[in-house]
């Protein structure tokens, strides 16, 4: 599969998602399963909230697919009972999220039906039957963009339901490389790659703003002689 091409698309098509993201099979950097569960429930938050802290911080972002059972080494799509689909609006997810991330996070939040993930998997070989929830069966998927210009901390700390401190008020996570999890940043080469990103993008905004200024233009080096006399040739006799 051609990572890039979905991890770097900001809208695509149910089938594809179904296809490429809830049947993937494995999680990765840039994909994380959940079985269904309720975003109602203070862990479900803290836990999805610190992944999606992490992976704003990688390049294209990632997904969290709800819905997707870990069973031993399998991950297996059986779907999401319906009462907890309904707790998954983009509004809540926004909100909440905006309490822990600085400077913020873009994300979409899409609920995939049962029918047109069954349909995908008809085309995965390697695909065996999906046995869907009675009550339910469709997933949500949280799709979360890299940041935008500065990497994305965490503004306050957060507990779990028994008093653990779970996020880290100062904290920059991420999603290591080798080991499926989310983390603070640890490495010389983990940040290094977020500083790179960030450096890139910014060195991007920085040109274009010099563009719309008109700056570039007064900065191009002098054409010489015989540069001039070709752009004044006809296009057929260069």
């Amino acid at each position: 599969m051609d990572q890039n091409r979905y991890k770097s698309s900001k809208y695509i098509d149910l089938e594809q998602l179904a296809y490429n993201i809830i049947l993937h099979g494995n999680e990765e950097r840039y994909i994380d399963y959940k079985s269904s569960m309720s975003w109602k429930d203070r862990d479900v938050k803290m836990v999805t909230v610190k992944c999606i802290l992490g992976m704003s911080n990688l390049p294209q972002g990632g997904y969290i697919v709800f819905g997707v059972r870990q069973d031993g080494n399998e991950f297996i799509p059986d779907g999401m009972e319906q009462d907890y689909i309904k707790t998954f609006t983009k509004d809540d997810i926004d909100a909440f999220v905006k309490n822990y991330a600085e400077p913020y996070v873009e994300l979409r939040v899409t609920v995939v039906p049962r029918n047109i993930v069954g349909s995908a998997a008809k085309n995965k070989a390697d695909m065996k039957h999906i046995e869907f929830s009675d009550d339910g069966g469709d997933f949500v998927v949280i799709q979360i963009s890299e940041f935008d210009e500065f990497p994305v901390i965490c503004d306050k700390e957060g507990k779990l339901k028994n008093g653990e401190l779970y996020l880290r008020e100062g904290a920059m996570y991420v999603r290591p490389r080798g080991k499926i999890e989310t983390s603070e940043v640890r490495t010389q080469i983990e940040m290094r790659e977020i500083v790179e990103m960030a450096t890139d993008k910014n060195l991007r905004s920085f040109i274009e703003r010099m563009g719309r200024a008109g700056i570039l233009e007064l900065i191009k080096p002098e054409l010489t002689d015989d540069q001039k006399y070709d752009n004044e040739l006809p296009k057929e006799m260069r």
